[in-house]
């Protein structure tokens, strides 16, 4: 059953489709929907937070049908990658006006809520295209795996790119011969190689299977962030900020993280406001109270 705001959605979907993000109001999706402005927001805190939910629409419907694919036995080797591929254009093809309203309104911003939300969907689905290698390659050491994602998600992007952005009427069942073709024979190629790995878990901790390794890379990250945000400070409180982040850089190489004085370093950010966006993100990242 269609809820209200599977109903928003749709509305908003279509509108953004025929008049352009910019050229679509809170209002007329309201009305488009046949409901009151005001039930709009109840779901949404803005038009952003309606195309952010869009995209996770799409990202979570990858997922399923890749989680899919992962029980269906009659798939094996490449025709596993293939029916994969397929599917992925599919979805492509199937949503290329939704893609080109978004791609070519600049007032589509990602924010960080945002952003953070799909990182952590594309954590999910990087896992399982790693089941999915592995289904359909069990001979392949699990070594190669992550560049062999690396290759089959740069293939797709670039189909992708044509089909939704270039308007290419490409045969998707032909693209997803030749690039689980290309696929199949890198991992053949890999079995006879003296290369070694372009990627390992150490390099993409992001898309790691465990969910506080993710969360503890992210929190890195925004030591790194804050760090070049300070560059806008003024000298001396620059130096500051910089030796308290030095400091939580060093807490957080530990292996066991000290949640006091974490609290407290965190803490010694407060006084500058232009950080204080970040300071909270990392507070919360860290799950220490934010004094």
């Amino acid at each position: 059953m269609s809820t209200k705001r599977d109903l928003i959605l749709s509305s908003a979907k279509a509108l953004f489709v025929e008049h352009g993000i910019s050229g679509t109001t809170i209002a007329s999706i309201a009305s488009n929907a046949g409901i009151a402005k005001g039930s709009v927001y109840s779901y949404f805190k803005s038009k952003q937070d309606i195309v952010h939910a869009l995209l996770t629409q799409l990202l979570e419907l990858s997922q399923l049908q890749l989680e899919q694919l992962l029980t269906d036995k009659s798939l094996a080797g490449v025709s596993l990658i293939e029916a994969y591929i397929n599917h992925e254009l599919s979805q492509v093809s199937e949503e290329r006006a939704l893609t080109q309203a978004i791609a070519y309104d600049d007032s589509a911003v990602m924010d960080d809520d945002a952003i953070e939300y799909i990182q952590s969907i594309r954590a999910t689905y990087y896992q399982n295209q790693l089941k999915l290698i592995a289904n359909a390659y069990a001979e392949l050491d699990e070594k190669w795996h992550m560049d062999v994602i690396a290759l089959l998600n740069g293939a797709l992007q670039e189909y992708s790119i044509y089909i939704a952005l270039d308007n290419a009427q490409l045969t998707l069942e032909r693209c997803a011969k030749v690039i689980s073709a290309a696929i199949d024979a890198v991992i053949g190629s890999f079995s006879t190689t003296t290369l070694e790995p372009a990627l390992t878990p150490e390099d993409l901790p992001l898309y790691h299977d465990d969910p506080q390794v993710r969360q503890l890379t992210k929190a890195k990250l925004l030591v790194s962030e804050l760090k070049n945000q300070s560059n806008e400070l003024a000298t001396k409180d620059k130096t500051v900020v910089n030796e308290t982040l030095t400091l939580l850089e060093t807490q957080l190489e530990q292996d066991i993280l000290n949640s006091v004085l974490l609290r407290a370093l965190i803490a010694n950010l407060a006084p500058y406001k232009g950080l204080s966006a970040k300071r909270a993100q990392l507070a919360e990242l860290l799950d220490v109270e934010l004094i």
